[in-house]
């Protein structure tokens, strides 16, 4: 078996051109143009065997006489991977390699975190990054690889970034090769809780090795490894590019453990083509992988695979474990029809009949139906846009007829008696019943709803109050503008809050909104909400592009910035009850308002403009 080669091999660049434009990224704090000191090269091993991981650094080296600073941080996102980085691999005929789809949700910016020390004369640092993420190698040969960073410095033509290349031997692995370097991958894994989930493994390092396996080579080994119950081989199975792997996927949907269904269920996933749109993955973005992979469709999909794996979804349905039958729910949101449609309302009734407790607190889920009724809801979402309806009947059928009734592109039953049934819903039954009866009040909102809208605005459940919130500011009503207001002023959770705020402005709220707002700063879960929402609202400021904000204060010193906006307030009250915003210069004032005369160096909420500037401005030392 060969092995990664401990010899390094790399070229070095001084700052000239380079032959591939790489698509650098500017972050937000550039100031300085790349240092003329400043000199790149690649660290990579000589050769790899496709199917090991291949890490990699950037060594940036001070070769000049000053000192100079570089900005590396922030630009992970979730993915695992540096983002800011960017990779060209050309093959030996000088074929560009196809950059791996971004599947990772973005978090995070590509601004400084943390104190990054300045690199002195004759020293050097390095920023490291898995090659892997960013190419994958289908085939053996001598690849070149050309790789750069902004490093925090100004991205501008006339002043090119100092880039690396190096060379990279790859070669394939044998049938032979590839089971025993799955086989060493898994005597040396570190072990791991027998009652971790599926989803607090997928990061684990173990997983992110099975994640490169992605040549054909490896997936007998893997299979394998996943009959004999192995969840984390079936995350390798999911990142190997062809039918045979996807035919494994559905066969382990079978499997006696719930770990390694739920496995195939989640990889399963990211092969589903879109029902609507046969080129189109069903669910993009929805899950993501620790190490990018190949585009799996269309190659891994064959119409064949459509029976059986809504079989299996359907017979999961029944499972005892709500986990799977959350994904099976998923499975049928992607690829079912109305046959699947009374499958899913059983489980869906059978998920309604087990007692939730209201959801209440600073903790609580307010956006989602508990599970599995989330997932089965949506599922029978799909079910209705691919041409599937229902008359209701017992609580499920009651759901997705109100939801069909909320369906804009479907028409409104010609008998009235329905509307009757919303106003009787939106009171009892399960809290995913309420949510779906709220959503089926009719728009413009005819009077006979108020009073239900106003009692669901008191909801015990936090979840259904979100909703009637959301309901109240369509109807753009006044008389909601009070009891919104209220809600905002004593929520405990951040999204009811929001819908409270917004349906509080869609009912004409001004003034005592920034009231109620002012009123929950010294909340420090809330304080930066309350004061982005009163700067956004009241202050006259030119269009942002994001911001920030800080709750480390005091108690007392967040009181204070609480009566600093009160005076602020009442000081201004007969233009902001008019829904106007206040010019506002006073130094004095601006830094009471976010606290800078507490923490000159850190207010309590910023705003960013496009020009770079940002507000409020710093006080001078």
């Amino acid at each position: 078996m060969k092995r990664i080669s401990t010899l390094l091999f790399c070229f070095a660049s001084l700052v000239v051109h380079a032959t591939d434009n790489l698509p650098l990224d500017q972050s937000y704090s550039a100031k300085e143009h790349a240092p003329s000191g400043a000199k790149v090269t690649l660290r990579l091993p000589t050769s790899v065997m496709i199917g090991e991981e291949i890490p990699a650094a950037l060594v940036v080296e001070n070769i000049g006489a000053t000192p100079f600073e570089i900005s590396t941080g922030g630009d992970y996102r979730s993915t695992g991977y540096p983002q800011r980085i960017k990779v060209r691999v050309r093959d030996s005929s000088g074929e560009q390699l196809p950059e791996l789809p971004r599947e990772a949700i973005g978090f995070g910016g590509g601004g400084l975190i943390g104190f990054t020390p300045p690199i002195l004369p004759g020293k050097n640092k390095e920023v490291e990054f898995p090659l892997e993420c960013y190419v994958s190698f289908r085939k053996p040969g001598i690849y070149h690889i050309t790789a750069g960073h902004d490093l925090g410095w100004l991205v501008e033509p006339d002043h090119p970034h100092p880039f690396a290349t190096a060379t990279l031997r790859v070669t394939e692995p044998n049938a032979t090769e590839a089971r025993a370097y799955v086989d060493k991958l898994f005597i040396s894994r570190p072990p791991v809780p027998a009652d971790a989930d599926y989803i607090s493994g997928y990061e684990h390092d173990f997983e992110k090795q099975l994640s490169v396996l992605r040549h054909s080579a490896y997936l007998p080994a893997l299979i394998e490894r996943a009959q004999a119950g192995s969840a984390a081989a079936v995350a390798g199975i999911g990142h190997v590019a062809t039918p045979d792997a996807t035919s494994a996927l559905i066969h382990l949907l079978d499997h006696s453990s719930s770990k390694v269904i739920i496995a195939a269920s989640r990889q399963l996933l990211r092969r589903l083509p879109s029902f609507e749109n046969p080129t189109e993955g069903a669910r993009p973005g929805w899950t993501w992988s620790t190490y990018q992979i190949d585009p799996l469709l269309p190659i891994t999909w064959n119409s064949r695979f459509q029976d059986d794996v809504m079989k299996a979804a359907v017979k999961l349905l029944a499972h005892p474990e709500v986990e799977v039958i959350t994904v099976s729910a998923l499975i049928i949101e992607a690829r079912g029809g109305p046959d699947q449609a009374p499958a899913v309302l059983a489980a869906l009734q059978k998920a309604l009949d087990v007692y939730h407790p209201p959801r209440t607190g600073p903790d609580a889920n307010t956006l989602d139906a508990p599970k599995p009724q989330q997932a089965l809801i949506h599922a029978l979402d799909a079910l209705r846009q691919r041409g599937w309806r229902t008359q209701g009947g017992g609580s499920a059928e009651a759901i997705a007829w109100f939801r069909q009734l909320a369906d804009p592109t479907i028409p409104s039953p010609a008998d009235d008696s329905w509307k009757e049934s919303v106003v009787v819903w939106i009171e009892n039954g399960p809290a995913a019943l309420r949510m779906a009866a709220l959503q089926a009040i009719p728009q413009p909102m005819p009077d006979a709803y108020e009073q239900a809208l106003l009692r669901a605005l008191e909801d015990r459940d936090l979840g259904v109050q979100r909703v009637a919130c959301e309901m109240a500011g369509k109807s753009h009503r006044s008389r909601f503008a009070r009891p919104l207001v209220q809600i905002v002023e004593t929520a405990p959770e951040s999204f009811l809050q929001n819908a409270a705020v917004n349906a509080a402005r869609e009912c004409g709220a001004r003034y005592e909104l920034w009231q109620a707002l002012a009123a929950v700063i010294p909340n420090e879960k809330q304080m930066v909400y309350a004061l982005s929402t009163l700067v956004e609202g009241t202050v006259d400021l030119p269009k942002s592009r994001g911001g920030g904000g800080n709750s480390g204060f005091t108690r007392d010193q967040r009181f204070a910035i609480r009566d600093a906006w009160r005076t602020f307030l009442a000081r201004n009250q007969e233009a902001l009850a008019a829904g106007k915003r206040v010019p506002l210069t006073d130094s004095e004032t601006i830094e009471a308002l976010v606290g800078l005369n507490f923490r000159p160096d850190s207010p309590a909420v910023e705003v960013r403009f496009p020009d770079g500037t940002a507000w409020p401005p710093r006080p001078k030392k």
